[in-house]
């Protein structure tokens, strides 16, 4: 979702036309990241796979476990991938219950493949049987991956297009137009980076690294000028969530302002979108996954194509 679109369209909605007031920018943006961390939560809870991601984790000789990667939300794994040494899958591991690692290691210790299940300890993934050998992505890992804040932010001076880089700005500089950079390594990896002024607005690329350290964004190369804006697109549908977002910002601001009649409004959509019971557009849309199948028995209807 585009961060700049929805704090002008909010702002023109609620009568607030200046950024400077009570509510600046970055307020509306903590607030829309916040309704955006709700949706996902909602749309997890329904099947975890909507969302789904995967990584792929690299066997090293002797060792057993191995950090669960970071990517996955909670820790939630949807299932895992034994993989070949030339990346087709060798079959799915099947998931056992820590108490059961040593019982499994002593009898599956004579197979030839190295992790054929896996079990969680906090957030340590084990395979079993313990690899004996190096072997560069081994497994691949499925699970959701929550969808990260957005962002709304300028081309620093100095920028030279066609560059393949951008350091984003602290969340107090003026370039940082709404919200704030992560500290998380890959944060942003896969994200979409979409500039929304100047001559090639609308040009989209894919960022593939963030370092934290230095707010560095790693992307193909972007014809763009100094200054020109760009946002950090969350992975949530464009426009499916658009309204319900607004709403909760509405709503949130409505209520710190005592307007009740405003809040009430704000909220009727809110609840209709993202409701605290069955019923709305989310549990219509997003439909909870049988279990004992491999998978969706019914899809999104606007699946992240």
């Amino acid at each position: 979702m585009n961060l700049s679109e929805l704090i002008v369209d909010l702002r023109v909605e609620l009568n607030m036309p200046s950024a400077t007031g009570r509510f600046s920018n970055n307020n509306i943006a903590q607030l829309m990241n916040r309704a955006k961390d709700l949706i996902a939560r909602r749309i997890i809870s329904h099947d975890q796979r909507y969302l789904e991601t995967s990584k792929l984790i690299d066997f090293v000789a002797d060792t057993r476990e191995y950090d669960m990667p970071a990517e996955l939300y909670q820790g939630r794994i949807s299932y895992v991938e034994r993989l070949n040494a030339d990346g087709t899958v060798l079959r799915r591991c099947d998931p056992i219950v820590f108490q059961e690692r040593e019982r499994w290691e002593t009898s599956n210790s004579g197979l030839p493949q190295a992790g054929q299940v896996y079990y969680i300890r906090d957030r340590k993934l084990g395979f079993v049987p313990t690899p004996t050998s190096a072997l560069t992505s081994a497994v691949r890992v499925y699970g959701p991956q929550f969808p990260p804040d957005m962002v709304w932010a300028a081309l620093p001076s100095g920028w030279t297009t066609g560059a393949t880089t951008v350091v984003m700005p602290v969340a107090t500089h003026a370039d940082m137009k709404a919200g704030r950079p992560d500290s998380r390594l890959d944060y942003y990896k896969n994200c979409v980076l979409r500039m929304v002024t100047g001559t090639n607005t609308g040009s989209e690329k894919t960022i593939s690294a963030y370092a934290p350290s230095t707010r560095t964004l790693t992307f193909p190369a972007l014809t763009a000028t100094a200054a020109d804006e760009y946002v950090l697109l969350t992975t949530l549908p464009e426009d499916k969530y658009r309204e319900a977002i607004k709403a909760y910002a509405a709503m949130k601001i409505a209520y710190a302002q005592g307007d009740w009649a405003a809040f009430k409004a704000a909220q009727s959509i809110w609840q209709s979108e993202v409701p605290p019971v069955a019923g709305g557009d989310l549990d219509d849309d997003i439909k909870p996954r049988h279990f004992d199948q491999p998978e969706y028995i019914l899809p999104p209807v606007d699946g992240m194509e």
